[in-house]
């Protein structure tokens, strides 16, 4: 029960923290009128495929299952890690908006509607989405290591989805996975074996005690 309960705390925490971010940033970037993404010349001819959308929003499915497949000490340095991802793109948002390039989209399906309007406008660089999957990946390939071979696909198709649902440019994309894959080298490390050293000296403390 300790356990669930410092599970459910720590999403619904990230879960506003991450509202309050992302949504507060995209609504002052809106009062500047952001200029147009950078993007490279190709980027025009990326086809449009709502169908993604399915693909997109595994991530956020992903997301909600994560703290309840890891075990209790690999939950809390995967919240730092995911909170330090949002801190750093929020405050790039809030200096440095942009504009999608992209044109209107329009498509009756309704998990692109869906994805569409949760997604909001001017949070761009860098992609979270692409920030969070990495760092999913890198995480669950530790934990899980016979699934990497899917878990990396998973990810590249996360990718692709970004850029087919025309919700990212391609510099989003990659300045995403590095955030992603920083932030797991860097805070993901250290809270994680800040962790395993306040585990062992609680089990040599009992075991002091019992003796």
């Amino acid at each position: 029960m300790a356990g669930l309960k410092l599970r459910l705390r720590l999403s619904g925490l990230f879960t506003v923290l991450f509202a309050a971010v992302y949504g507060g940033a995209s609504w002052l970037s809106g009062l500047r009128h952001p200029p147009p993404a950078p993007h490279f010349a190709f980027e025009a001819a990326i086809p449009f495929v709502p169908e993604m959308a399915w693909i997109y929003l595994s991530l956020p499915v992903a997301l909600a299952l994560a703290p309840f497949v890891l075990r209790p000490r690999e939950v809390v340095p995967l919240f730092f890690t995911l909170t330090a991802e949002v801190l750093v793109a929020g405050l790039n948002y809030l200096i440095q908006p942009f504009a999608s390039i992209w044109p209107e989209r329009a498509s009756d399906l309704g998990v692109f509607r869906f994805m569409d309007a949760v997604n909001l406008d001017y949070n761009q660089i860098p992609s979270l989405h692409l920030a969070f999957a990495t760092t999913l990946v890198l995480v669950l390939s530790r934990r899980f290591p016979r699934m990497q071979v899917v878990l990396w696909l998973w990810l590249i198709a996360v990718g692709l989805s970004t850029l087919l649902t025309h919700e990212h440019q391609v510099v989003d994309v990659v300045t995403g996975a590095a955030l992603g894959a920083v932030a797991a080298a860097i805070v993901q490390r250290r809270t994680r074996l800040s962790a395993l050293v306040e585990e062992r000296t609680a089990v040599t403390v009992r075991g002091s005690q019992a003796l």
